[in-house]
């Protein structure tokens, strides 16, 4: 993986963080902007992270680390995509925001031994 790839996934995980913590301060009623945006930030670390491991599956097997960082990568956002939908309910369960906030862990730490392989 190149550094420029490592630096790109690295930055929109940190935006996607970053905004989903600056959401959950600003409290409820949920900012409509900024929660699109975490929204969609999310989905772009997702996009990119894939298309890139595609690429470099491409060019040469990946290692079976890297495959299972991969699928916990994948599992995590999942997770996280499935909880966040569930939140911008008016009253979400507390439960329902430590899984998300688990999921974004979980994802966040696949993605860095990922990129840690792959480098």
């Amino acid at each position: 993986m190149s550094p420029g790839l490592a630096i790109g996934a690295a930055l929109f995980f940190l935006l996607t963080l970053l905004s989903g913590s600056w959401l959950s301060h600003l409290g409820r009623p949920l900012n409509l902007v900024l929660s699109t945006l975490h929204k969609l930030l999310g989905l772009g670390a997702g996009l990119y992270l894939l298309v890139s491991i595609i690429q470099l599956a491409r060019d040469a097997p990946l290692g079976a680390g890297a495959i299972v960082a991969a699928v916990a990568t994948g599992l995590g956002m999942a997770g996280g995509a499935a909880t966040g939908a569930f939140l911008s309910a008016k009253r979400p369960a507390l439960r329902l925001t430590r899984l998300h906030e688990a999921a974004a862990l979980v994802s966040l730490a696949g993605a860095a031994v990922l990129v840690g392989l792959l480098l």
